[in-house]
């Protein structure tokens, strides 16, 4: 006596039979009998069965309807038998009622992001990993088959892109750490950890992380230390964290906090906001010369940007910060700061401080640089060649010195 096939069973064999196409005969004898065929099918049974939207998976709901588009389509064999499959519309969507399928669109989405990544050399491990993940996903669950263009990937390099791993005091890159913090922030967990900053004292402490930031290829992490009685925002280097000591702790000594980062760091450069709860946001205005125009044009400094013509670029709010500064001085001559009247005094006084590290304008130190010259003009040529950012000429002449 045969054995009797469960429903479910013939059902995984009638999606299978549809997927590739089947006559009518097979799908009966697939079904148990003609009347199975059609309450599982939909096919001459109304409103019951695969085509209407019985068995389906709930995210195929949200790409197909079953009232209105047709899934399984009729058509004659090469020997004339009316066979059945499913509709093209399904196929593109990668209906599958078993497997996990991926549909065609969604295939080259992923195979086009592997494509551009994959000539990339210089990528982390972890994210070569995710695509080589996403290639087996492309291989063993599309409909179509990609072998051709995948065996084509990492053929050839066209892309060289460098990241400039920062190492913990153990000599174990930094980035690893991150694991260990991320899931934390997630459960809202409080951690303790063992935290050295540079030039100060151990810190042993609990910990309530709250988000990570990364600013050329430097990892911070944003929380607040328990013992803080005014509960500040601290902004702590993940380099600097003992790894070995990462504890997370329960989640009742997590510190909450309500704080967006995100939108504030929208409006930052780097992280060194001094107060996370009241951040010192400044309306600045600059002028960039005629060589940098496009460059910040294509490049702001941050997205709320507005080109007032002539050079001259305004940003409605944004936060004062340290990397603000510092890339504000990149730029050297190439760009003037007109507002605030406060940020370029300090500037004006930043750069007074760097001309005295180099005891030009150091009056104890002036007297034996300039001994060093045979004469009055050898002394302002070599200043001239040492300087030639015309920032520091400027700062030159306004102590007393000629340049040309």
């Amino acid at each position: 006596m045969k054995k009797d096939i469960h429903p479910i069973e013939r059902l995984r064999n009638i999606n299978q039979l549809l997927l590739s196409g089947a006559t009518r005969k097979s799908l009966i004898e697939a079904s148990g009998s003609e009347s199975n065929f059609k309450f599982l099918t939909g096919i001459g049974w109304k409103n019951k069965g695969i085509k209407y939207g019985d068995y389906w998976p709930e995210k195929f709901f949200k790409v197909l309807d079953p009232e209105n588009d047709i899934i399984i389509d009729s058509y004659k064999n090469h020997n004339g038998e009316k066979s059945y499959r499913y509709s093209e519309k399904a196929m593109e969507e990668g209906f599958n009622l078993f497997s996990l399928s991926i549909s065609e669109h969604e295939a080259e989405e992923l195979l086009s992001f592997v494509e551009y990544y994959d000539r990339i050399n210089g990528l982390s491990d972890a994210f070569l990993h995710t695509t080589e993940t996403i290639k087996n996903l492309i291989k063993n669950h599309a409909f179509l088959d990609y072998s051709s263009r995948l065996d084509l990937l990492g053929d050839k390099k066209i892309m060289n892109v460098s990241f400039g791993e920062v190492y913990t005091k153990s000599g174990n890159l930094a980035s690893d750490s991150l694991s260990k913090i991320v899931s934390p922030i997630i459960n809202k967990q409080a951690v303790f950890i063992t935290y050295e900053p540079f030039n100060r004292n151990i810190r042993s402490d609990e910990f309530s992380p709250y988000f990570i930031v990364e600013y050329n290829s430097r990892w911070n992490v944003l929380g607040t230390w328990r013992n803080d009685v005014n509960k500040r925002i601290s902004n702590i280097s993940l380099d600097r964290i003992d790894e070995n000591s990462i504890e997370a702790l329960s989640s009742e000594k997590f510190i909450d906090c309500d704080i967006k980062f995100n939108e504030i760091l929208s409006k930052t450069v780097g992280s060194s906001v001094n107060d996370w709860r009241n951040p010192d946001f400044i309306q600045l205005k600059i002028k960039v010369s005629d060589k940098l125009k496009n460059h910040f044009a294509n490049n702001p400094i941050i997205n709320n940007q507005i080109d007032q013509g002539d050079g001259v670029f305004f940003y409605k709010e944004i936060v004062k910060t340290i990397e603000l500064k510092n890339k504000l001085r990149s730029y050297g001559s190439e760009i003037t700061v007109l507002e605030p009247l406060d940020l370029v005094n300090e500037l004006i006084e930043d750069q007074t401080k760097f001309m005295e590290n180099y005891s030009i304008i150091n009056t104890r130190g002036f007297e034996k640089f300039k001994s060093n010259f045979e004469s009055e003009k050898d002394f302002e040529l070599a200043v001239s060649d040492f300087f030639k950012d015309r920032a520091i000429v400027n700062l030159l002449n306004h102590y007393g010195f000629k340049s040309h």
